[in-house]
């Protein structure tokens, strides 16, 4: 008879907290939708959305032609790119705040069932 040995506690939240974080990459890149048009989030579009804030900002008359997740071009106002840059940072933060509930939640349960209590595939935003 061959016994099964326990995976240690220390082992089993760093496998969870991993996965946690994965989902939290797959949340934070998914892309979002902002009065009706996709956003994407993925880290060249975050970029290319922080350099256009930035633009906005120095020029807020200025008309961008801006291609959506989706492929529809749109014109955007400086105002508007300014508030997508916002919305997208807000889906970001949201991410990260949710994954560090989570690692919390993880490094606070005493048992192995605890563990693998903390739900990571709810709540997020």
């Amino acid at each position: 008879m061959q016994l099964v040995e326990p995976i240690p506690l220390a082992e089993m939240k760093a496998v969870r907290k991993a996965s946690a974080t994965e989902l939290r990459w797959q949340q934070e890149t998914r892309g979002i939708v902002i009065a009706g048009v996709p956003v994407a989030t993925d880290d060249r579009s975050k970029t290319l959305i922080l350099g256009k804030r930035a633009q906005a900002q120095a020029d807020p008359a200025m008309i961008f032609r801006w291609k959506a997740a989706s492929g529809e071009w749109v014109d955007l106002t400086g105002a508007q790119i300014i508030a997508v840059a916002d919305a997208v940072a807000d889906h970001v933060q949201a991410c990260f705040d949710r994954e560090g509930e989570l690692h919390d939640a993880i490094d606070a349960a005493e048992t192995a069932e605890a563990v693998l209590t903390v739900d990571i595939a709810a709540g997020w935003p």
